[in-house]
Parts: C-alpha cells; structure tokens; sequence
C-alpha cells in the first residue's frame, strides 16, 4: 500500500515502483491525492539554484537552507539533474 509519505518521496525523487504506479492508477482517490501532491511540492526557481551553485553566500540564510535541504536532503532528481548535484 502507497502511503502519502511514500508518494511525497517518489514524486520529488521520480522512483516509483512498477506495482506504486500500477496501485495508485487503480485507484482514483490516490491518483487524486499524487496530483494534489505533486502540485504542492516547491522547486527553487533556476535562478535561485544557480546563484546557490555560483555564490551560495548571496542567497539569504533561510534560501540557501530551503535550496540545500530540497537537493540534498529530499534529493529532488529535477533539481539535481538541473545542477547535476
């Protein structure tokens, strides 16, 4: 069964499971809750993610954290593909 952690997860890291994606398109509430998932899920803007590889020091305290904590803690495969982190 696909929790709504595991949803969370697999949408920022693009790693469902054949049987993840087979359950949740079988059920109408899950696919429901993944759009409204991944609707919510935040994405630093491109201009955000270059400055925190160019001059990290620019971004304000809280960003630079946001930034960090979305590539390397979430390890979000758009975002890290887009700064090959």
């Amino acid at each position: 069964m696909v929790s709504m952690a595991r949803m969370y997860t697999a949408s920022i890291r693009n790693n469902f499971t054949a049987a993840e994606v087979a359950e949740i398109a079988a059920d109408p509430h899950k696919a429901r809750l993944l759009e409204k998932i991944r609707a919510n899920i935040w994405h630093p803007k491109p201009e955000t993610l270059l400055t925190f590889i160019v001059a990290p020091q620019r971004l304000r305290d809280d960003v630079r954290a946001d930034v960090e904590y979305h590539l390397h803690t979430d390890r979000c495969a758009c975002c890290c593909d887009k700064v090959a982190v």
